[in-house]
């Protein structure tokens, strides 16, 4: 078997970014991001949120598994904050995915009032990379921008 050069292996990332996100899966991003994706449950359309945060950024704002968020956006859904909340307050507890504990996610069900991602009810999936050079990190808070939003797929007309 002929050794293979560097330039003749194909990136997956490369093919899904000329595809031009039209289905599959992203690839991970190791930057803060929202995704939102629509289902379809019992005959509804129903959209759930993930907010993946990663070990960096946990670590500077000393953020842990089970702590507990309160989620805040600006009126135009473009800059968002996501706050520690003392014990007994409500909010959504930060998860670990089983393939990186030091990564955090939270994921809830969307409701009427948040925004979504990309600004059209037609999307079914999408993802926003927040702006690192705008983001605040302070202990048990961020403050960020949202910046690139990725459309994967949107409902036909």
């Amino acid at each position: 078997m002929k050794d293979q050069g560097i330039n003749d292996f194909i990136s997956i990332c490369d093919v899904v970014k000329k595809r031009g996100r039209k289905g599959g899966r992203q690839p991970y991003s190791n930057k803060l991001s929202i995704s939102q994706t629509c289902r379809r449950i019992n005959d509804q359309q129903v959209r759930f949120m993930n907010i993946n945060i990663p070990e960096d950024i946990m670590s500077k704002a000393r953020l842990k598994k089970g702590d507990r968020i309160d989620i805040a956006f600006t009126a135009n859904g473009m800059k968002w904050r996501l706050k520690v909340v003392p014990n007994g307050e409500q909010g959504y507890s930060i998860t670990t995915p089983s393939t990186n504990s030091k990564r955090g996610q939270i994921r809830l069900t969307w409701c009427e009032g948040i925004p979504i991602i990309g600004g059209d009810e037609a999307i079914r999936k999408a993802r926003a990379i927040a702006v690192e050079e705008t983001m605040r990190v302070s202990p048990a808070e961020l403050i960020f921008e949202l910046g690139e939003i990725s459309v994967e797929a949107k409902r036909e007309s």
